[in-house]
């Protein structure tokens, strides 16, 4: 199964799975960047500005979580990708490299819209 994220605008989370975190097993908080229509997921020192938990704590320390987005981090991402407000998107990732670093990519034009129920 690969890597996948799942955005909700309209509640405003990122949801990674258990494969991305299986992916970062060392990461405990990661960092969200958004350029040119992919958004990259870094692992990150905690005390890093915006770094934010990947994952929940206790026991199920590789359970997923859902993770609060900044508000104009959240539309930003709708205005770039012309998204509706009241439509989650899927995303299928991959692993890859940036200096000596594990990263996840995802290619935010391969979403797919999942409309609410």
């Amino acid at each position: 199964m690969p890597p996948t994220l799942v955005i909700n605008p309209k509640r405003g989370l990122i949801y990674v799975n258990a494969a991305g975190l299986k992916a970062l097993p060392k990461a405990q908080c990661v960092l969200f960047v958004l350029s040119e229509k992919m958004l990259s997921v870094y692992p990150c020192d905690g005390g890093a500005r915006d770094a934010t938990p990947i994952r929940s704590g206790g026991a199920n320390r590789n359970k997923p979580r859902h993770i609060r987005c900044r508000a104009d981090f959240t539309e930003q991402m709708l205005s770039l990708m012309e998204w509706r407000h009241d439509c989650r998107y899927k995303i299928h990732g991959a692993l890859g490299m940036m200096e000596n670093e594990e990263i996840l990519t995802f290619d935010l034009e391969a979403a797919k819209e999942i409309a609410y129920v």
